[in-house]
């Protein structure tokens, strides 16, 4: 019976480096190919025992089943996809999991709509939300208009110039340009921190951008975790042989 079961689980992994060479070459051919093999995980664990005889051989392929479903389910949360399909699966190979549950429900509320990648949030920020952020700035100490502005009322009101300046328009440009350049350096974290201190109408413009650049940082946090789990998951399946 020894030698049946590492014969299966030599199988497994086979099948594991088999299914991720092929994600590479084609993803969503091999996605949905697995995702229907993955589907019927519970029928075929149930028969595992009367297949085999073996109550370990049905935990291994269970394990090498949820291993592959993690992967696939990082895969796809990578990219901007919807990834419902993929969270369901893992919910329910893993339902004994709680930690497992506890991050797939943190991340539950994007799986119909997926998520913007960093490149898409980065590009969106330029295209869409910064032409709309400019003119809040035009009249901000330190733009050309600002001081001819200052300069002027200084002529006609010397006690203008003693006048304490406005300087939240200042230090909401300079929020906004340290997050683009926080941006172009694939450092979303930063510049979401950053982002997040804005007021006003420069804070209202950002509110929805930032609210998909927290799902982003929410789902890459989760990758890792998946990430690791899925090593555990098949370090645990080889040191049971």
């Amino acid at each position: 019976m020894f030698w049946q079961s590492r014969y299966l689980f030599r199988w497994g992994v086979f099948l594991f480096l088999v299914v991720g060479i092929l994600t590479v070459i084609n993803p969503q051919r091999a996605i949905a190919f697995y995702g229907s093999w993955l589907g019927k995980g519970d029928a075929v664990g149930k028969n595992n025992d009367t297949l085999v005889g073996s109550n370990l051989v049905s935990r291994q392929l269970r394990a090498l089943r949820l291993a592959m479903a993690i992967m696939q389910l990082s895969i796809v949360i990578r990219s901007d996809r919807p990834f419902g399909r993929e969270l369901k699966l893992v919910q329910q190979l893993g339902s004994g999991d709680v930690k497992l549950q506890d991050q797939l429900s943190s991340i539950s509320a994007s799986a119909d709509t997926g998520v913007a990648t960093v490149a898409q949030l980065r590009d969106s920020f330029s295209v869409l939300i910064l032409p709309k952020l400019q003119p809040i700035f035009e009249d901000s100490p330190g733009t050309w208009i600002g001081e001819f502005w200052s300069g002027f009322t200084a002529v006609l009101n010397p006690f203008a110039a003693k006048a304490t300046p406005d300087v939240r328009l200042s230090v909401a440009r300079g929020l906004v340009e340290s997050a683009t350049a926080r941006l172009y350096e694939d450092n979303l974290g930063a510049a979401v921190d950053l982002l997040a201190r804005l007021d006003g109408a420069a804070g209202t413009f950002v509110m929805r951008w930032l609210v998909e650049a927290n799902a982003r940082l929410r789902l890459d946090a989760v990758y890792e975790e998946l990430v690791d789990m899925n090593m555990q998951l098949l370090n645990n399946v080889e040191a049971a042989y």
